[in-house]
C-alpha cells in the first residue's frame, strides 16, 4: 500500500491513512467480488453537488449495460431529486437523510458503488450492501471489496464509468459526455425567446469567483455587440446579480433566485451560449448541448471539464495551479484568487464569440 495514493497533501495525513488502512485490512476479512449476474439490487452513492450528479449520467448508462437485470437505486440529495426523477435514468431515487443512511435497510442491496471516495459514504455502502466498490483515496480501503486504482488524470465522468466497469469486471469502453434531452424542460413563465447569452456569475466556492469588475466589463461588452443577456443565479447570488445588471448600462434581464433546477435547465437549453465559472450550470450546459465558456482557476479543466464540443474551458495557469482549494491561501479571505483574476475579459469575449460563430455555422450547415 503506497502513501502517495491518497488525495491529501500533508505527509502526516498520508502516514495516518496508511496506518489506518493497514490495521483495518487485518481486522476485516477478505471478501470476494460479486458477479454481475448476481446483482439484483444496485445502489449508487453520489449525494452532493448538482454538477457532480450530472457527471454520473454516463456511469448510470454503463451500469444499465453491465447490470441489465438489476434494480438501480441512486442515493441523492433531496434538493436534486425532482430534477433527476424527470430524467428517469434510475428505478429509484433515495433521499434518506445522511444520518439515517447508517441504519441498515431491508432488503439490502447486493452491490453498492461509492462515487464520493469519502470515508463516511464508504461506511454507508458497507452497511447497506453485501459488496462495496469504490476508491479509497481518502482512506477506507479495508471496507472495499473492489477498489481499482484511482484514474487521477481522467475527467469526472470517465472516473465514474471506470468504477462501474471495475465492479462488473468489464473492459474499459469509450465514455461519451453527459447528455440529457432538451425537450422535457418546460420554460418558466415569461421566459425570453431563445437566442440569448446566459451569464451565471456566481460560484459555490470563493476560490472560483471571477472579479466583479470583470463581470461588469463583460456585460457591457456583450451589450455593445447587441447581444441579449440573461443573468441567472441562486437565491444566495441575487445580491451579486442585482448589482451587476444596472452596472452593465444596458437591458440585462435578471433571473437570479427565480428558477429551480428544472426551469434553469429550460433557460440553459434556450440559450445561444453560457458563460460561467466552474460550477454546476457548466455541467448542465454540456449535458444539454449548449455552447459554454467556463472559467477555471483552482480546479484543473482537464480533470473537471470536458474535452467535447461545444465546451470551451478558459484557464490562466500560474506557478501554483491547480491547487483544487476552495479558497486561495495566498490572499486574505474575501479576495479573488490570483488564478481567476488572471483570466481577462478579452479572452472570455473571444471564446464566447467563437462559440457563437461555431453554433451559427453548425445550424447553417
Amino acid at each position: 500500500m503506497q502513501a502517495d495514493k491518497y488525495a491529501v497533501t500533508r505527509p502526516w495525513r498520508q502516514v495516518l491513512l496508511t496506518g489506518v488502512d493497514a490495521a483495518g485490512a487485518r481486522l476485516v476479512p477478505a471478501r470476494r467480488q460479486i458477479r454481475p449476474c448476481q446483482v439484483r439490487r444496485l445502489l449508487l452513492i453520489r449525494r452532493e453537488r448538482f454538477g457532480d450528479a450530472i457527471t454520473m449520467l454516463p456511469a448510470i448508462a454503463r451500469a444499465r449495460e453491465l447490470f441489465p437485470q438489476a434494480r438501480i437505486t441512486w442515493m441523492l440529495d433531496a434538493a436534486y431529486a425532482r430534477f433527476f426523477r424527470c430524467l428517469a435514468v434510475v428505478d429509484e431515487i433515495w433521499t434518506v437523510p445522511h444520518w439515517r443512511a447508517f441504519l441498515p435497510r431491508w432488503p439490502r442491496f447486493d452491490l453498492a458503488l461509492d462515487f464520493h471516495a469519502d470515508l463516511r459514504t464508504l461506511v454507508v455502502g458497507r452497511v447497506q450492501a453485501r459488496r462495496l466498490a469504490g476508491f479509497g483515496i481518502r482512506g477506507g480501503d479495508f471496507l472495499l471489496d473492489v477498489f481499482p486504482q484511482f484514474p487521477w488524470r481522467d475527467d469526472a465522468a470517465t472516473r465514474h464509468v471506470r468504477l462501474v466497469e471495475s465492479a462488473a469486471g468489464a473492459d474499459p469502453a469509450p465514455v461519451p459526455p453527459p447528455r440529457m434531452p432538451r425537450s422535457i424542460w418546460e420554460p418558466p413563465r415569461y421566459a425570453p425567446s431563445p437566442g440569448y447569452v446566459l451569464v451565471h456569475p456566481g460560484a459555490g466556492q470563493p476560490g472560483k469567483q471571477w472579479p466583479r469588475r470583470n463581470w461588469v466589463a463583460l456585460l457591457r461588452r456583450l451589450r455593445q455587440d447587441n447581444l441579449r443577456v440573461l443573468l441567472t443565479g441562486s437565491v444566495a447570488e441575487t445580491v451579486l446579480c442585482r448589482s451587476l445588471a444596472p452596472a452593465a448600462a444596458g437591458s440585462v434581464e435578471d433571473w437570479s433566485g427565480r428558477t429551480g433546477w428544472e426551469s434553469l435547465a429550460a433557460l440553459v437549453a434556450g440559450a445561444a451560449a453560457v458563460v460561467a465559472a466552474d460550477t454546476g450550470i457548466a455541467h448542465l450546459a454540456q449535458a444539454l448541448g449548449t455552447p459554454a465558456v467556463v472559467l477555471f482557476g483552482p480546479n484543473d479543466p482537464a480533470v473537471w471539464g470536458y474535452r467535447h464540443a461545444p465546451y470551451r474551458a478558459l484557464a490562466q495557469p500560474l506557478a501554483c495551479s491547480h491547487c483544487a482549494r476552495a479558497r486561495c491561501p495566498r490572499v486574505p479571505a474575501g479576495w479573488v484568487s490570483p488564478c481567476m483574476d488572471a483570466i481577462t475579459v478579452e479572452s472570455v469575449v473571444a471564446a464566447l464569440l467563437g462559440a457563437l460563430r461555431a453554433r451559427s455555422a453548425g445550424q447553417a450547415g
